[in-house]
């Protein structure tokens, strides 16, 4: 069977490059392994630049967010960013993901679920798709889309596999907990949680509390991860926000690339998308909307080659550059400032709790509201400036200053949810 483009893996990159395609009327076929609707170990949160870009996905929201809260290691200090009006979403990705799949079939895209890819080969005058069941699909574009263990990217030699220092894992459970999920719809984060470099969420949705921690590969054992888990879950209890009844059992484990994107992203009739490419914030390790505008890029490269004849290596090069101007230097300072600020959780909360503009600063920073490449610097004079201002005016007996010497948006700049 020949098409237009075939795409591998049917997640939110894969989808949202289908629709793109179809829209534009060229033939595409989805290839998934699992069958939809499917779980997906995630937290599911949709910061307000996924409903901004892409404005159809608000159909399939679970709730919105009203708020974030934020404890040291230590939980001495708490920082709170709360707001009267919804300021990003959260989704539960059985019904996300199946949702943006059914909307590319809808402008024409076909799927074959169920069936997993076993090898993909390049031609002077095509690329093929070789499934496990034998089918073998032809394509003049190929596009992977296939996660962070993607077999695009194994059988392309675009990457052969991930070395453990570039990879982060994440353990979460999605609790159903009914008529008992938290009244206050507020984000809870525990940067640095059990001694760990990372940070532990609690998400709450409609009938569902999303629970997890995560942290770097090589930072973790098993045994470790899980006992912090296991104590997190113990810890929300305790505090009264999530209900008595939620086991710590049932959770999954799932590898993301939070250390940097790959080095090469495309090759001769081929471009890989979302984790598949190592496009994931390194701060946060969202990766809903890098996933879903890399995927848009694509195949809009993918158009222009298709109509151009013109698939090769060279031709595909302006993906690169429109996915960095895009939001590759924004990962690029992400990554900069994961390494800076890592391992200084405890001093960064307390500086939350006793600053509002820096407190705000960091709220942008974690929303995407404003680019890291923009506020890398202004993220470091301002901590420096308020940080030693702070220790001198002690010193010398006075009040810490009111005004701060940089001025940063509020959370206010947001756009309400729909």
């Amino acid at each position: 069977m020949t098409y237009d483009a075939v795409i591998v893996g049917g997640g939110p990159a894969g989808s949202t490059a289908a629709k793109v395609l179809a829209e534009r009327g060229l033939s595409v076929v989805v290839v998934e392994e699992k069958t939809f609707p499917r779980d997906k170990p995630c937290a599911g949160h949709l910061p307000p630049h996924v409903l901004r870009r892409f404005p159809y996905a608000a159909r399939f929201i679970d709730n919105e967010i009203f708020g974030i809260v934020m404890w040291s290691p230590s939980l001495r200090y708490r920082a709170e960013w709360l707001s009267d009006e919804p300021i990003s979403a959260v989704c539960l990705r059985r019904r996300f993901d199946h949702g943006l799949l059914r909307l590319a079939v809808e402008e024409g895209a076909r799927v074959i679920e169920g069936n997993a890819v076993g090898g993909v080969k390049v031609e002077s005058g095509y690329a093929e798709v070789s499934l496990r069941d034998g089918t073998r699909l032809r394509g003049e574009m190929v596009i992977g889309a296939d996660g962070v263990n993607s077999v695009v990217a194994r059988r392309t030699g675009l990457n052969p596999g991930w070395a453990p220092e570039r990879l982060g894992i994440c353990m979460n459970v999605e609790a159903r907990v009914g008529d008992a999920a938290p009244v206050e719809k507020r984000i809870c984060l525990h940067p640095s949680y059990g001694g760990l470099p990372g940070y532990a969420w609690l998400f709450p949705k409609r009938e569902h509390v999303n629970i997890g921690i995560g942290t770097f590969l090589t930072a973790a054992r098993r045994d470790s991860l899980r006992a912090a888990f296991v104590d997190y879950v113990g810890l929300l209890k305790r505090e009264g926000l999530i209900p008595g009844a939620v086991k710590a059992g049932g959770w999954r484990a799932h590898l993301i690339p939070i250390r940097g994107y790959l080095r090469r992203t495309y090759t001769d009739r081929v471009m890989l998308c979302g984790d598949a490419a190592g496009f994931v914030s390194p701060f946060t390790g969202e990766g809903i909307y890098y996933a879903m505008s890399s995927g848009e890029i694509a195949a809009n490269v993918a158009v222009r080659a298709i109509e151009e004849g013109d698939a090769t290596k060279r031709a595909l090069s302006s993906y690169r550059k429109m996915w960095m101007e895009d939001f590759g230097k924004d990962l690029r300072a992400g990554a900069w400032l994961q390494r800076l600020l890592i391992d200084k959780t405890e001093r960064l909360v307390r500086l939350m709790s006793e600053d509002e503009e820096f407190k705000n600063m960091a709220y942008n920073l974690f929303m995407a509201n404003i680019p890291a490449r923009k506020y890398r610097l202004k993220a470091i004079k301002a901590a420096m400036t308020s940080w030693v201002g702070k220790k001198i005016s002690l010193l010398k007996g006075s009040r810490p200053p009111s005004k701060p010497a940089i001025t940063y948006p509020s959370p206010s700049a947001l756009i309400p949810c729909p």
